[in-house]
């Protein structure tokens, strides 16, 4: 603490510490902001639809960003990891350059794919509204997938303030476009479709300038997209090496983010979705402790050996503290959290974020035992223990649901959240003896 104290009142920042801390203090107000826009964002959304059409408006999300984590396929980590090591601009810029168009190419394959699906998907489900919103989903994938891969060139910079100052761009404008268009359609009848295409393309204008204001902060080096020096063979294959198990990665980190709603929609009415996303957004206030875990990853990228090693076991002691005190917490004052923000109308939640509660302990910490893990180049051992508890995730939830609790739509979604949980402590348990 004495080192600490001194080097802040000194304003040591260049050294590994001091580049870790104001990082870390980046990182953390960007996700802080992030996870505060999406919160009011959120209920000012939820009020105004009301819990059935925020079912609707949650299920079309979580499609949408399944199909947004298929068109990243780890590239945005990938490119943190391999830019942070290039000591020349040219290594900078033809790297950023053919991760670039990779990121660029998915994005744009998905979002047709998506398109393409729109129909049949609401056919499947049964919701007409579905259809819509999706289509209007395919711009929201395009630009947040650009977002994500600009801010990773920042982040393997050592440049955590700019993304900080993209994110508040993007949730002020968010707020600004989305809430007052929603309102003025829910005046008007019969507009659900309307509504939830509006929603998602404003959002998707929001990315745009957020986007836009990154690209013109990278100054010359945006000349990155046009660089005439090309990847060999040889660096394409090492950058693929990285590519590859970060890509399964990805794959089954969809299942885990996002396979609860996907589930529900199939079981229950949409009300129940609403309820269960509420839930979760509150859960996601433990995102910003994962912050820790992401201003790593560029320094676990860097640094070897036993000095690595310190700054991973100090990080899990100190991040373990914070987060359980925390979900103990988020625990008791679950009831009066949903009726202060959310109202009455979203009380069937409180039980949902009870069983959840352990998530605010398990996702950061997972977060940053999953980076430390990359970092030390035990990637494929990480995408087989995420496929295993992705597996074990979905195979418990279908058995489940549809051999004891099919006709019961509430303790369809108890099981869902205990389940999404009980996956999570296993993987988390891999983690810890992968790492040993």
């Amino acid at each position: 603490m004495k080192k600490l104290f001194k080097r802040l009142t000194k304003r040591d920042l260049d050294s590994l510490f001091g580049r870790f801390f104001k990082n870390s203090a980046y990182q953390f107000s960007n996700i802080l902001v992030a996870k505060a826009g999406a919160l009011i964002f959120s209920l000012l959304l939820a009020r105004l639809l009301m819990p059935s059409l925020f079912g609707l408006y949650s299920l079309s999300m979580s499609i949408i960003l399944i199909f947004s984590s298929f068109s990243d396929l780890g590239i945005s980590k990938t490119a943190v990891i391999i830019l942070s090591r290039q000591k020349s601009l040219n290594d900078f810029k033809k790297n950023a350059r053919y991760l670039f168009k990779l990121k660029l190419y998915f994005a744009l394959l998905f979002a047709v794919i998506l398109g393409v699906l729109a129909f049949p998907l609401s056919v499947i489900y049964g919701k007409s509204p579905l259809f819509i919103g999706l289509i209007g989903g395919t711009s929201y994938l395009i630009f947040s997938g650009l977002s994500t891969i600009f801010e990773a060139l920042f982040q393997a910079r050592q440049d955590f303030k700019t993304p900080l100052i993209k994110e508040a761009i993007f949730q002020i404008i968010r707020i600004i476009l989305v809430i007052p268009a929603v309102f003025i359609l829910l005046k008007m009848n019969n507009l659900e479709n309307v509504t939830l295409f509006s929603s998602f393309f404003l959002m998707a204008i929001s990315y745009f300038f957020a986007t836009m204001f990154m690209f013109f902060k990278l100054g010359s080096q945006r000349s990155f997209i046009n660089h005439p020096v090309k990847l060999k063979s040889s660096e394409k294959a090492k950058a693929k090496t990285l590519l590859y198990p970060l890509s399964f990665n990805s794959l089954s980190e969809i299942f885990f983010s996002y396979f609860d709603l996907i589930i529900l929609g199939f079981f229950v009415l949409p009300a129940y979705l609403g309820y269960y996303q509420v839930a979760m957004t509150l859960l996601a206030l433990a995102t910003p402790f994962s912050s820790l875990a992401l201003v790593l990853l560029p320094i676990f990228g860097r640094v070897r050996g036993q000095q690595r090693k310190s700054i991973f076991g100090r990080s899990v002691k100190s991040l373990l503290v914070i987060t359980f005190t925390l979900a103990i917490l988020m625990f008791f004052l679950s009831k009066f959290l949903i009726s202060l923000l959310y109202g009455q109308s979203y009380l069937p939640s409180i039980n949902i974020l009870r069983i959840l509660t352990p998530l605010f302990i398990l996702v950061p910490m997972t977060t940053l035992y999953y980076n430390y893990l990359i970092s030390t180049g035990k990637q494929f051992k990480v995408s087989i223990l995420l496929i295993s508890s992705s597996a074990i995730n979905l195979f418990l939830n279908l058995f489940l649901i549809l051999f004891f609790f099919r006709s019961n739509p509430e303790l369809i979604v108890f099981v869902v959240a205990g389940v999404s949980v009980l996956s999570k402590t296993l993987y988390m348990i891999g983690l810890k003896v992968i790492s040993n």
